[in-house]
């Protein structure tokens, strides 16, 4: 990997995307490659594909980490429970990262004095995700398929990228001496996030549910392909 390549990681929000690259930003020194910013100071973390596009060099001029501007090289994409990211960030962050995810998307933010209970009725009484996560991740599963006009994506889940940090990294380039700085990565199954709606009725969470389908469909597909394959090599 030459030193005009970046790698970005990226995630809906709330599935250990900052952790993996405070990791990878210790690499920077002897690593030959740019990554984003883990707080997302240059804006990057939590975008759909549609706005990037990995052939132009200005769209990694913001990083903020290396003067290095390059070429979108490899991408790792995060997902998980779509509630978790829903019920997580907000107790946080209020709408500050449902906002981000919906400009990405190029959706109307919510009004300030919007609730969790608002959100949740608005998807419920539309049938689509107005937060844009079941739309960050699609498109983004589309985007690692099309593999002539995009760069190498690997989806995984935070369970994938944990228990399998060293591979991960190995993956994006990251340089033998560096690899000790991802050895005591793993997942925490008391840390699973699996979240219910915490607001509202039954009725309005099966119909919150039901829209998050597909997020939950690719989710349980990249957890059982993982499966599998801990089992091939056990046996």
């Amino acid at each position: 990997m030459g030193e005009d390549s970046c790698v970005l990681v990226t995630s809906q929000g709330g599935v250990a995307s900052t952790s993996f690259i405070r990791a990878l930003e210790k690499t920077m020194e002897s690593s030959s490659f740019c990554i984003n910013d883990d707080a997302d100071r240059d804006g990057f973390k939590h975008l759909p594909p549609t706005w990037y596009d990995h052939n132009s060099t200005h769209v990694w001029r913001e990083m903020k980490r290396t003067n290095v501007v390059g070429h979108m090289h490899r991408v790792i994409v995060i997902v998980g429970d779509p509630i978790h990211t829903i019920e997580s960030t907000y107790r946080r962050f209020g709408l500050k990262h449902i906002d981000k995810l919906m400009h990405g998307a190029s959706l109307q933010k919510y009004p300030r004095d919007t609730t969790l209970l608002d959100i949740y009725q608005d998807i419920a009484d539309t049938g689509t995700d107005t937060t844009s996560i079941v739309n960050y991740v699609t498109s983004w599963r589309d985007a690692s398929l099309d593999t002539a006009n995009w760069p190498d994506i690997l989806l995984v889940t935070e369970h994938m990228l944990l228990n399998s940090a060293l591979q991960y990294a190995r993956w994006i380039g990251v340089d033998e001496g560096d690899l000790h700085n991802f050895a005591d990565m793993s997942f925490d199954p008391s840390l699973q996030h699996e979240t219910t709606v915490s607001v509202g009725n039954e009725d309005l969470a099966y119909k919150v549910m039901e829209v998050f389908k597909p997020v939950f469909e690719l989710i349980y597909s990249l957890n059982n392909d993982e499966l599998e394959t801990e089992e091939e090599v056990t046996t």
